[in-house]
């Protein structure tokens, strides 16, 4: 009986032993898994990833936490952006210069700047675009933008440049790995500036600092057609 007992108890610790190790390989499994996973893409046309056969526009690098580390729209080699937001909780609460208006709410603009200038390699946030803007008085008392206030912000290399809204013109600097910054009209009554950066056969394709998907969008999605047109003169 005492022999049966200890055969007994030997087996229920074997089948013990086995749950332990088969629980431990599923918890370690599923974080293995999860540390591997694809980095999730951002460049998409309607819900499906841009396929291979379309280079111009590449899978980013990664999703990762902000702001030291944004998503990235990245074309080539060489030319890439970090998808900012406006409404990010890092500065959404943070007021657009002297004005009681946030980028949040309003920061379209100089949101779409940011992800510019960090792309010619003057590394800016929303925020501290935001704080040098102010600090240069590059505001009017209704927090517009100063435009020729930018070029202050890049050892005067980089001017902003008002021209007139044309697609050639957007085509022109596109061709050029130029992005433009594009007044548009949500949903025909709101102001809205968006950055675009690529055009894929007759499709422009932006950034927009209010989509919380962080994807390239359609630029004709957000209007059907361009208020305002500004460029990038690089010295």
């Amino acid at each position: 009986m005492l022999k049966l007992v200890k055969e007994n108890l030997s087996l229920i610790s074997a089948v013990m032993g086995l749950m332990i190790v088969l629980f431990l390989l599923t918890v370690f499994g599923i974080r293995i898994f999860q540390q591997f996973k694809a980095p999730q893409a951002i460049a998409s046309q309607g819900g499906e990833v841009i396929s291979a056969n379309k280079p111009q526009i590449k899978f980013p690098e990664g999703k990762y936490l902000h702001p030291a580390l944004p998503i990235w729209v990245v074309l080539n080699d060489k030319v890439r952006y970090p998808y900012y937001l406006q409404r990010d909780e890092y500065w959404k609460e943070t007021p657009i210069g002297n004005t009681t208006e946030t980028i949040g709410a309003v920061g379209c603009t100089i949101t779409s700047l940011a992800s510019a200038l960090t792309r010619f390699g003057y590394s800016y946030t929303p925020a501290t675009i935001n704080s040098k803007l102010l600090e240069l008085k590059g505001y009017t008392e209704n927090g517009y933008v100063i435009w020729n206030k930018i070029a202050e912000l890049t050892q005067n290399k980089i001017n902003v440049v008002v021209v007139d809204p044309s697609y050639t013109r957007m085509d022109q600097e596109l061709k050029a790995e130029r992005p433009v910054v594009v007044k548009v009209m949500l949903g025909g009554m709101v102001q809205h500036w968006v950055l675009v950066v690529a055009k894929q056969e007759h499709e422009y394709w932006a950034i927009d600092p209010l989509n919380t998907r962080q994807e390239l969008v359609k630029l004709s999605s957000l209007s059907d057609r361009i208020y305002a047109l500004r460029i990038f003169q690089v010295k």
